[in-house]
């Protein structure tokens, strides 16, 4: 191992890939910034998917099962 230090210039790292970029920059490239919106989106949206599917699976199980066992069956 050596005992030389490396130093590193002042820098921040694109939101979208993770490059080195200056620190005054967001992403690397415009192309870099359409990207990470657009993963964003598909992920909101397929959250957004399985929220409604959760909430209509729950509204059936509440109403299939209380409409048909509440009554008392007839001797």
């Amino acid at each position: 191992m050596s005992s030389k230090k490396e130093v590193v210039s002042s820098h921040r790292h694109c939101n979208g890939c993770g490059a080195p970029i200056p620190l005054d920059e967001t992403f690397c490239s415009p192309e870099c910034a359409n990207k990470l919106i657009s993963q964003r989106k598909k992920q909101q949206r397929s959250t957004f998917i399985f929220m409604g599917i959760i909430f209509l699976a729950m509204l059936f199980f509440l109403f299939s099962r209380g409409f048909g066992a509440s009554t008392p069956p007839t001797p």
